[in-house]
């Protein structure tokens, strides 16, 4: 049985409900799924609906309830206190799960992926780590956190070796590194895990946690190279598909069809800054950019009520 885990909250409640339903419609044979949640209560009109696909075996719901702890570099960011949650999984999974497979809520499955996972566990069983993970090609953050290795994974997607991560007791030994006075995070828990397996981690396929990041033209090219080499299209930047201006991206049609099938909607926005999204929004209107989309309009109008609801 393949066993998932996501973590998030209320704030990525649809978008965390998209990435499920798009894993086990792409799925061939039935799947637990794990979810630490920040309340619970505020995603059960998703998880109905989610215990009633076919290739669900069991969804698991926890609360996350851990009290007087602080964490990082969180205001005014794009990020919540969800991204701490799986330091914390020891907690809430169950102890008998051999491997479990996080996924971001900003990563939405595409194809079939059963074939490529069995292939990865078996390599990870095959090595001394406890993690499978992508390695990130951007930037030097290794360098930043003063890695002996120059390799700084991308946790967004993580294929783990749960037995040697209890074994080897990561978490207690993760959460020791997130209450270390004066330590600066930049990327939150993804820098506290990578200075605590330092570059020590089997390498993911690509194809499992294809990042893209919201700044691709609308090129038909873009959209044929990512159907023909991604599995699991990881929305990484800044600007998602569901932000005013990540629709204007290529890269937004795989999110954005997806939401359409599950909530009749034209386009998912979420406004943020009122401001920014104006000028977004007369930026594209002024450079006909708006008529590229396939439903300007829509688009326009789910704009404006983002604006009024957030004000």
């Amino acid at each position: 049985m393949d066993n998932f885990l996501y973590c998030f909250d209320s704030n990525y409640n649809k978008q965390g409900f998209c990435s499920i339903i798009s894993l086990l419609n792409n799925s061939q044979s039935t799947k637990d799924i794990y979810i630490i949640h920040q309340d619970p209560d505020s995603f059960n009109k998703f998880s109905k609906i989610i215990i009633e696909h076919k290739n669900l075996n069991n969804l698991n719901i926890y609360k996350f309830n851990e009290e007087n702890i602080s964490f990082p570099n969180l205001e005014n960011k794009h990020v919540s206190e969800a991204t701490y949650y799986r330091l914390f999984m020891n907690k809430y999974l169950p102890k008998d799960i051999d491997y479990i497979f996080y996924i971001d809520a900003d990563a939405f499955l595409i194809k079939n992926y059963e074939e490529k996972l069995k292939n990865e566990k078996l390599k990870l069983k095959r090595s001394k780590h406890i993690v499978s993970a992508l390695t990130s090609k951007r930037d030097n953050h290794h360098l930043r956190l003063n890695l002996k290795h120059p390799k700084y994974l991308n946790a967004g997607i993580m294929l783990i070796n749960y037995k040697k991560w209890l074994e080897t007791k990561a978490s207690e030994s993760l959460l020791k590194i997130l209450h270390k006075p004066n330590i600066e995070l930049e990327f939150w828990d993804q820098d506290v895990l990578n200075i605590y397996f330092n570059g020590e981690y089997e390498e993911l396929d690509t194809s499992l946690n294809y990042n893209v990041y919201g700044d691709q033209q609308r090129s038909e090219e873009v959209l044929k190279t990512i159907k023909k080499q991604a599995i699991i299209v990881h929305y990484s930047g800044k600007h998602k598909p569901w932000s005013p201006k990540g629709i204007f991206s290529i890269e937004s049609n795989f999110y954005t069809e997806i939401y359409r099938t599950l909530f009749n909607e034209k386009y998912h926005i979420v406004n943020v800054w009122s401001y920014n999204t104006l000028k977004v929004i007369l930026k594209n209107l002024l450079n006909l950019n708006i008529f590229k989309l396939e439903y300007p309009l829509s688009y326009l109008s789910i704009s404006l009520k983002s604006i009024l609801k957030k004000n």
